[in-house]
């Protein structure tokens, strides 16, 4: 059975909603791009100490939470969020690594119970994953992934209030917020 969203994909619009297997494939590119790019984060890596392994540590927590979904035939984004929220706080490895995992566990617990998201619901998940994960540092630092977190989050919110966006807006405005 096809997905709203593999219909839409499919027809080369963008999904009007997220569910749980837009939301897996979205991981899995995750997960190709935190792999080819793993040195170009352990560079960036300053904080605490610039020992040069975000970027390691990211990636072995992204791939636990991927190995939990990876089987999953789930529709329901509550339920990928939820398998990924578990596979990253197992596999957490260093700060950046378990304030990943609290990233999702933010998002996994705003979207409990849902099956796909609209682009407003999402930005709010994405904004509820952000502040989970600041709340879950004792000394949030500027400059650390809270804050590409919190920036998706919010550029996020503001694409899904633009009402002149077609689609999914937040998607890209999050990536694009990410990448700054």
């Amino acid at each position: 059975m096809k997905t709203a969203a593999k219909v839409e994909e499919a027809a080369g619009a963008r999904p009007e909603a997220v569910d749980g297997q837009l939301f897996k494939r979205a991981l899995l590119g995750s997960l190709s791009w935190l792999t080819a790019n793993q040195e170009e984060v352990n560079r960036l890596n300053v904080f605490p100490v610039p020992d040069g392994d975000t970027g390691t540590n990211m990636l072995l927590t992204l791939q636990s939470a991927v190995e939990d979904i990876r089987d999953s035939d789930a529709n329901e984004i509550s339920k990928i969020a939820a398998l990924a929220a578990h596979g990253s706080l197992m596999g957490a490895r260093g700060n950046s690594g378990v304030i990943l995992s609290q990233i999702f566990r933010g998002f996994a617990k705003h979207v409990q119970g849902k099956s796909r998201l609209t682009p407003a619901e999402l930005a709010d998940a994405l904004e509820e994953a952000a502040d989970a994960a600041y709340r879950a540092v004792i000394k949030p630092t500027e400059g650390t992934i809270l804050t590409v977190a919190r920036e998706a989050g919010r550029a996020a919110k503001a694409a899904a209030a633009d009402h002149q966006a077609r689609g999914n807006p937040g998607v890209p405005a999050a990536r694009k917020a990410a990448k700054a």
